[in-house]
């Protein structure tokens, strides 16, 4: 390159945002393919991302197992979206409280009185979070597989309900298939076996509910318990078994 060449090179400085997702390689492709979507969709909605894309000054990577970052803005700017991609992600209708991860410990140790001690500190936690996002549909989602963790059915499946309204098919239909496979969730853990299985069999084949309805969460997960042992649920698990 001629030092005239140089004279019309301009250099701009970067500051570079790396997002990972943890044990990405351990995930069977479908998931792997919902986990990506997921966040994507949440990296997409924090303000630091829009602006910048709007501007002009952001450069996108991806790297595979999630994505790199380059803004042109600000020192700041890296450090203030990974601050929105956490509080997100905290917030995210398949994101798990510690609280509410105890309390299934618990229960799963037959441990009832720290189980409800636990599903009820994360429910008084979560509030805080919808009360900010009284209409963020993952989040109300969670909201009511936490009460259906605690036995409220009917709140718990009109949480539900009330996510799916928010977040249509027509709207984002990842999400909406994502909450599908929730809901199903949530009304196995209330008792509903007719409705969880109904749902459940519209859902698992879709890509957003490979997070919580893959072949290997159907197969192994105790989050699936209520339901195992009907035919009908054997059969949806059958029906995405890995093909010899």
């Amino acid at each position: 390159m001629t030092s005239e060449h140089l004279l019309d090179v301009k250099f701009e400085i970067g500051h570079v945002l790396f997002v990972d997702i943890v044990g990405y390689s351990k995930l069977l492709i479908t998931e792997q393919s919902g986990h990506l979507r997921t966040l994507k969709e949440i990296v997409r909605g924090t303000e630091q991302f829009r602006s910048a894309e709007a501007e002009g000054k952001l450069l996108r990577l991806p790297p595979g197992d999630g994505m790199a970052l380059v803004f042109r803005t600000n020192p700041e700017a890296p450090v203030l979206c990974a601050l929105e991609i956490s509080k997100a992600l905290q917030s995210h209708g398949a994101t798990l409280s510690r609280q509410f991860g105890e309390g299934l410990l618990a229960r799963a140790m037959h441990d009832e009185a720290r189980a409800r001690k636990a599903f009820t500190a994360a429910r008084m936690e979560h509030e805080e979070v919808m009360q900010k996002q009284k209409d963020y549909a993952p989040a109300l989602c969670f909201l009511g597989l936490i009460d259906a963790a605690l036995g409220n059915k009917e709140a718990a499946l009109q949480e539900g309900r009330r996510a799916m309204e928010l977040e249509p098919v027509e709207k984002d239909s990842f999400t909406a298939q994502s909450l599908m496979a929730y809901f199903a969730l949530i009304a196995a853990w209330v008792g509903e076996k007719d409705l969880a299985l109904q749902q459940l069999a519209a859902a698992a084949p879709t890509p957003g509910a490979s997070l919580i309805a893959s072949y290997g969460m159907l197969k192994l997960s105790p989050f699936w318990d209520p339901l195992r042992g009907d035919p009908r649920f054997e059969r949806i698990v059958a029906s995405f078994a890995p093909k010899e």
